[in-house]
């Protein structure tokens, strides 16, 4: 089955939360940048709805602004070129400042009816960190329905989100092949063409990335309706491992070969087979004595 995107959402209704996942070159960001567009193009409806209730609060005393010209909001850029709007971009957004308001961190605070699209969405709701995410973040997602907010993530896979969002969330796409260029006749490429299994339900999104097994799941062929390459941009995560290098080269090692018995130090270490002193932060070292107790590391009463 083949699906158009205009029927793949309405933006005339609530979002809500969804979670998208697939193999490398699969269109996870494409996909999330397409639905970021069109709430962008869709920006003046929902921006009227919000102005209404922001002068609903502004008349209980509050003093915000009504000057945003759409709700998307991200943390990466995205723009609408080849569209209808093409000078209209995103706002941006820093998930770590998701939160209700705290004493102790800077927190943003978002326009009611805001969508977040949230690129590598495990790295702040990761499932293995939630008992140590602070409170005031635990209380924004519990509410965010509340106060207009939606959610779309891409992710690795769905269960490394951690399982109050699963459990929150109506959709869970997985995008099970790589994208498809479709081109005209003179080679130009028009549309893109992606492959999905759809599922509603956190049980079945779970079981299915556990054991492959596609109970209640929906399959089908996705066609984004635009050229979606200049759209968007995650090439500013390259300059992430260009901080601190100001001074450094380029690591270029050869193997030394081994000639006496001299040359097996620290070889498992040198070869990257067994990982170095301090490597696993807080965890028993096995440089350490065997008779030495390892440390231990407390954070919010728990111990890691």
């Amino acid at each position: 089955m083949v699906v158009k995107f205009k029927d793949f959402i309405n933006y005339d209704k609530r979002i809500g939360k969804m979670i998208i996942t697939g193999v490398e070159g699969a269109g996870k960001t494409m996909l999330l940048a397409r639905i970021a567009i069109g709430k962008m193009l869709h920006g003046m409806e929902d921006c009227w709805k919000s102005y209404e209730r922001v002068e609903e609060y502004n008349r209980l005393g509050f003093h915000f602004s009504t000057d945003y010209e759409h709700l998307l909001f991200s943390n990466f850029d995205i723009n609408c070129a080849g569209t209808t709007m093409p000078d209209r971009v995103n706002y941006r957004c820093n998930p770590y400042r998701l939160g209700l308001f705290s004493p102790y961190y800077k927190t943003d605070f978002y326009p009611p009816g805001a969508l977040f699209c949230i690129m590598e969405g495990y790295n702040f709701l990761n499932s293995q960190l939630y008992d140590m995410f602070p409170e005031n973040f635990k209380g924004w997602m519990r509410t965010c329905r509340q106060a207009g907010y939606d959610l779309v993530i891409d992710s690795h896979s769905f269960m490394d989100i951690f399982n109050q969002f699963r459990k929150l969330t109506k959709r869970f796409i997985h995008l099970y092949k790589e994208v498809e260029e479709i081109k005209d006749r003179e080679g130009h490429i028009v549309d893109h063409r992606l492959f999905i299994r759809e599922f509603t339900n956190y049980i079945d999104a779970e079981k299915y990335e556990q054991s492959s097994v596609k109970n209640n799941c929906k399959e089908y062929e996705l066609l984004l309706g635009m050229y979606m390459y200049p759209c968007y941009d995650t090439e500013q995560c390259r300059y992430l491992h260009l901080e601190g290098r100001e001074n450094d080269d380029f690591t270029l090692e050869q193997s030394s070969p081994i000639e006496n018995i001299d040359d097996l130090d620290h070889i498992g270490e040198k070869m990257g087979i067994l990982p170095p002193e301090g490597y696993f932060v807080g965890k028993y070292s096995r440089e350490k004595k065997k008779n030495e107790p390892p440390e231990t590391k407390i954070i919010n009463t728990q111990v890691f």
